[in-house]
């Protein structure tokens, strides 16, 4: 296939796909759909959740602690 030939190509997929196309593609144009797979945290139905979640909370600053293996 070649991709130079279009003017567009519409991938599905999630973060994962982005590694293979970076470098094939101008553009990256997420499009969010409602329900299970939504990118759109605050639109899915939660239930239990507890108040410290981050990103939900948008009050949270985020840490991250790195441990290395050896």
């Amino acid at each position: 296939m070649d991709l130079a030939s279009y003017q567009v190509t519409l991938l599905k997929g999630a973060a994962a796909l982005r590694a293979n196309w970076t470098n094939r593609v101008d553009d990256f144009f997420n499009a969010s759909s409602v329900g299970m797979t939504d990118c759109i945290l605050e639109r899915l139905n939660y239930q239990k959740l507890a108040k410290t979640v981050w990103p939900l909370n948008k009050d949270l600053i985020p840490t991250f602690e790195v441990q290395h293996l050896n």
